[in-house]
């Protein structure tokens, strides 16, 4: 019967990890397709297993095996009858909403029971395989069960979310819950049967004749905490740095969190797996590696592959070691459950310091170095401690001692120092649920000081001090920019522009008398800043209306908006929010457009090429499309940027033709090539690919190449 164990712990790991990137999918582009949104979903899924692991613990410690069975049964059929687990539209934000908590709200009531009843599935069924089994240790279940959840993870991006839409792998999840309830079912009454005389015969034959287990000599639960809070905080604050430099992807949801399952198949799976020799030397080294990459001045000049590449692997590694140390410290069998809902506190308390308490309070993402530091800390205590069980002489314990704390001060210091010389420049920095907002003065050429808005690593806007140039648009959306020549382009008095994605408000300086300009952002911080450190909606011509919300969202609560130039501005960030180029989003575009309306897109972006994305968009929508690539020539003040403009009026894509030659012949210095200046090109060269929609996305197709 050992295999309906098996089967049920496997069972229960697949759905519990499986669920996870498929509710993200239908909530993400709710909340603006921002990291932000799985950091919080995290801390649901990791207070759900500690309910879970409680519940198993009190049911195992407190109640008779028969009445066991009766209680669980009763949770899975509650579970069963609040199937299937789809989101309901009501649940869907409102503008200014504070979204954390309503995230919260909206998982606990879509799928809040269910979880719950697989997340108590991994220490219920060991405690009930070590009752029936006696000779045997269930810590290699625990390895199984980690199994099934990187089998869930990988198997998502790559085979069931190209495949199925969000509802059929809501309903098929469904299904699979329902074969889950009836392992479990199985499984709870098998465990209620005594163990035969034969069958306790042979496990204890099976025990003599495996390597004795050796578990610690005495419980030790505040490093049960310490080190499960660590790997926490470290698996989250790795996710939020690779999703904001990247993509906001289930993809890139999955792979930190497969490393760190993989880490536990490593360590829980034998005792000979973790060597404190091999696994120590190689933390200090991925500590040391991470840090190296966050102060590199060449960082964002990095390929996304080689970014990926560097943060999984040493996630993976500080992930070996610390959960190297817990399985070094695991308990008897008989403490077992108690042992599960000491790591599970830990795992709760790390995702709450990096999901919701570092958001509330922290002004940047100093939460990756604080996991760093401390977990530095951390593994030289360990190897500090281990060295001295063996020291024998006094001067040597006494010389590593110091060895200890210098490493640890030096450690420290470079986060400290390296965080003063980066952000010593700042005028202002604040951080929300969006993610982290820096203003800062520098030079911007000719002697001229200008203030530039950061989102994360990524430049949104920046300004001119100099009353004669502080109107002039800079950055992407100079005049010699694919947005510059389209505005310019439509000649019409009284133009109705939309953008999505407010920046520093650089686009107002392109608004003229009679003009209407209508800013759809979702971030609140963002428009103070906007209004604070930057003069563009205040000086502009045009009459300025902000709109706080995601733009998708907005839209599509909207009545037809009529606009001749709709730009859509919220890509240049490397973390993409993929909702807004969906089938479904451009059909809420079109319906706000006026017939010969323009949309204009910046894909300006260090990693992906969405030019095969609109490419199949416009094949889909009967529209032309065309690209525009302004390069270094545009003057001090200009970003190299690509735009790609939109429209069902084949006018006006010649007539953006036009504007670019006069630009072109006007602009461009004497013996300079007007390439330089900018050029177009035509997205029907891009590669072929399936439209988004908001059932299918696949960020794999828009990758740049890898190049050295």
């Amino acid at each position: 019967m050992p295999f309906m164990y098996s089967l049920t712990i496997f069972l229960s790991a697949f759905l519990l990890f499986q669920v996870q990137p498929l509710i993200g999918r239908y909530i993400l582009p709710w909340f603006g397709g921002y990291a932000g949104v799985w950091s919080v979903m995290m801390v649901f899924f990791q207070a759900m297993l500690l309910l879970g692991y409680c519940y198993a613990h009190v049911l195992c410690t407190r109640l008779r095996p028969k009445t066991q069975v009766v209680v669980h049964l009763l949770v899975l059929c509650a579970a069963l009858a609040l199937l299937p687990i789809v989101p309901s539209p009501d649940l869907k934000p409102d503008a200014g909403v504070e979204p954390i908590f309503r995230i919260l709200i909206l998982l606990f009531a879509t799928l809040g029971l269910p979880y719950f009843a697989v997340s108590t599935t991994g220490p219920l069924v060991q405690a009930w395989y070590a009752r029936s089994f006696p000779g045997r240790s269930p810590y290699m279940l625990y390895a199984l069960s980690n199994v099934g959840s990187l089998l869930a993870l990988l198997s998502y991006p790559f085979v069931v979310e190209p495949l199925l839409g969000r509802h059929d792998q809501a309903l098929t999840w469904s299904w699979g819950f329902g074969a889950f309830a009836v392992c479990c079912a199985v499984s709870a009454v098998i465990s209620c049967r005594p163990s035969a005389p034969a069958v306790a015969a042979s496990a204890r034959r099976g025990s003599r004749k495996q390597t004795e287990t050796i578990y610690a000599s005495r419980p030790r639960p505040v490093m049960w905490v310490t080190l499960s809070a660590l790997a926490s905080m470290l698996l989250l604050s790795f996710t939020n740095e690779l999703c904001v430099d990247v993509a906001s992807v289930p993809f890139l949801w999955v792979l930190p969190l497969s490393c760190y399952l993989l880490s536990f198949i490593v360590t829980f799976s034998s005792g000979k797996a973790f060597s404190r020799k091999i696994w120590h030397p190689l933390a200090f080294l991925a500590l040391i590696c991470i840090a190296s990459i966050m102060f590199h001045p060449g960082r964002l000049e990095m390929h996304v592959a080689v970014l990926i590449t560097l943060y999984a692997s040493s996630l993976f590694i500080l992930c070996c070691a610390l959960h190297g140390e817990l399985y070094m410290l695991r308990p008897e069998p008989s403490r077992l459950t108690g042992f599960y809902l000491l790591v599970s506190v830990g795992g709760v308390l790390g995702g709450t310091i990096v999901g919701i308490v570092a958001p509330l309070f922290f002004k940047g993402y100093f939460e990756m170095y604080l996991a760093m530091i401390i977990t530095f800390f951390t593994i030289s205590l360990l190897v500090y401690q281990s060295y001295k069980d063996k020291c024998i002489h006094k001067k040597f314990c006494l010389n590593a001692k110091y060895i200890f704390a210098i490493s640890n001060v030096l450690f420290s210091s470079i986060f400290i120092f390296g965080f003063y010389f980066i952000s010593k420049d700042y005028l202002h920095m604040e951080r929300n649920f969006y993610g982290t907002f820096i203003v800062s003065e520098s030079n911007m050429g000719k002697e001229n000081a200008g203030r530039a808005f950061y989102s994360g690593t990524t430049v949104h806007g920046t300004q001119y001090l100099n009353p004669e140039y502080k109107n002039r648009p800079t950055g992407y959306f100079t005049p010699y920019s694919g947005v510059g020549i389209a505005l310019n382009a439509v000649r019409k008095q009284g133009r109705k522009v939309g953008v999505v994605g407010l920046g520093a408000g650089t686009l107002a300086s392109y608004g003229r008398p009679g003009d209407v300009f209508t800013f759809y952002e979702i971030n609140p911080a963002c428009l103070d800043i906007a209004r604070q450190y930057f003069t563009y909606l205040d000086d502009s011509r045009a009459r300025i209306e902000t709109k706080l919300g995601d733009g998708r969202l907005s839209l599509e609560q909207e009545e037809p908006q009529g606009f001749d130039v709709l730009v859509l501005d919220a890509f240049t960030s490397d973390s993409i929010p993929m909702h807004l180029l969906t089938l479904e989003a451009f059909e809420i575009y079109l319906r706000h457009l006026n017939p010969d309306g323009v949309i204009c897109v910046n894909i300006s972006n260090r990693h992906v090429n969405l030019a095969p994305v609109l490419k199949a968009l416009s094949v889909v929508n009967r529209i032309y499309a065309y690209g525009w690539s302004a390069g270094e020539g545009q003057g001090f003040s200009g970003l190299p940027n690509d735009f790609v403009v939109m429209s069902r009026s084949l006018d006006f894509i010649k007539e953006f033709n036009v504007q670019a030659d006069y630009v072109r012949s006007r602009y461009t210095p004497p013996g300079q090539n007007p390439d330089a200046l900018g050029h177009g090109f035509s997205i029907k060269d891009a590669r072929d690919v399936r439209p988004w929609s908001d059932d299918f996305s696949n960020l794999f197709v828009a990758l740049k190449p890898l190049s050295f």
